[in-house]
């Protein structure tokens, strides 16, 4: 219950950043209101920064020990400066999906032209509320959401 690397909110640094092969991307927004993703750490400047992974691109190759079919949420900025929130599971088991070194080929293979991503987490405590009742519940207690229009 505690957060595994950086995670700041509303200018207050919960934890800090840590070195970490698998966990080598932060998602932050800064006073502003742009959102990155990036391999570096945030500066102290950012609103909101939290410490997650694998980063990727449509064309990483990820090599991870002890990969699982899991339910994934991953967040991602196209090329054209949109951000998407998306979830990938399997088809008829919402509580499953692919392995995470097998993510980038799947984002490859997405209608949209991806510059990189951060994958946020998944499995049983993930979830997704999107627009026109599109839901994607968990199975375990979620301890935050990310709200976003």
């Amino acid at each position: 219950y505690k957060p595994i690397g950086l995670f700041r909110t509303q200018n207050i640094q919960l934890s800090q950043a840590t070195n970490n092969t698998t966990m080598n991307g932060f998602f932050s927004k800064d006073s502003g209101g742009i959102l990155s993703i990036s391999q570096n750490t945030p500066s102290d400047e950012v609103d909101f920064a939290l410490q997650s992974g694998p980063y990727m691109t449509p064309t990483s190759y990820l090599l991870i020990k002890n990969d699982s079919y899991d339910r994934r949420i991953i967040v991602a900025r196209l090329k054209n400066n949109e951000w998407y929130f998306i979830a990938i599971t399997e088809k008829d088991n919402s509580f499953s999906g692919p392995k995470l070194s097998d993510v980038p080929l799947i984002l490859g293979k997405l209608p949209l032209d991806i510059a990189e991503a951060l994958n946020l987490d998944g499995g049983s405590a993930s979830a997704f509320y999107g627009e026109k009742g599109i839901r994607l519940g968990e199975l375990t207690t979620i301890g935050s959401f990310f709200c976003g229009k």
